[in-house]
């Protein structure tokens, strides 16, 4: 049996439809970043439009990216896993909505 995070599924309940399919998104890999895009043969690229360095995924862009370091610091601080980042859900879904890559 996996183990639950209450208080994050709490938070996830309580999203509106458009927020809450963009944060599974992120969680699952099944949004439109060029990783996924490149793997269901939306695009030819997986790599970040930001940097051109790595895959775009998420984990990528919220922790690693050096291209939108700016916004990332702005929306989440300077966050060290993805579990510190869901801690934050409205800063997260802030930083996508400044990049609009989720769109």
């Amino acid at each position: 049996m996996p183990n639950l995070n209450q208080h994050l599924t709490n938070k996830l309940l309580r999203l509106d439809r458009s927020k809450l399919r963009k944060v599974v998104g992120l969680i699952t890999g099944h949004s439109s970043l060029n990783r996924h895009l490149s793997i269901i043969g939306v695009t030819d690229s997986p790599l970040c439009r930001a940097c051109m360095e790595k895959n775009e995924t998420p984990t990528h862009v919220m922790l690693e990216c050096t291209g939108v370091t700016e916004q990332r610091e702005i929306y989440l601080g300077s966050p060290a896993t993805i579990p510190e980042i869901l801690s934050n859900l409205g800063g997260m879904l802030g930083f996508w909505n400044e990049l609009g890559w989720l769109e």
